[in-house]
């Protein structure tokens, strides 16, 4: 924002609720030159207010306002984006509601051996 003439302790810069607010006071400024003559500077003067929504994401704790050669300037950083966390899947073993059969296993000549009720239809 250009403010020529203005002082730092001219300006009041807020943030509030996600609102930036500059206000400020310019006077009129007149000199007397030579030969009793007046000079006016065709700038505006009287009371300012801008404001602005602050975008979400900004660090409004850091926001840092300077004024260089008339202009200010208002740098408004953003937090650190968080980094992903990562978490832990964890296995859950359930019980058993129906009682389990029992297995017998059982031989037969040339043949490895087999549990009982292995491969017979229920």
């Amino acid at each position: 924002m250009e403010l020529p003439g203005l002082r730092p302790e001219d300006v009041e810069v807020t943030a509030v609720e996600g609102i930036l607010s500059i206000h400020g006071v310019r006077t009129a400024m007149r000199s007397e030159g030579e030969q009793a003559r007046y000079h006016l500077v065709e700038r505006s003067y009287g009371s300012f207010l801008r404001r602005f929504n602050l975008p979400q994401g900004v660090d409004a704790d850091k926001i840092e306002a300077e004024v260089t050669e008339g202009v200010l300037q208002v740098r408004i950083p953003r937090l650190a984006l968080p980094e992903p966390k990562r978490i832990q899947v964890k296995a859950r073993v359930e019980a058993v509601t129906r009682p389990a059969k029992a297995l017998v296993a059982e031989s037969r000549p040339g043949s490895p051996k087999k549990l009982n009720g292995a491969g017979r239809p229920k």
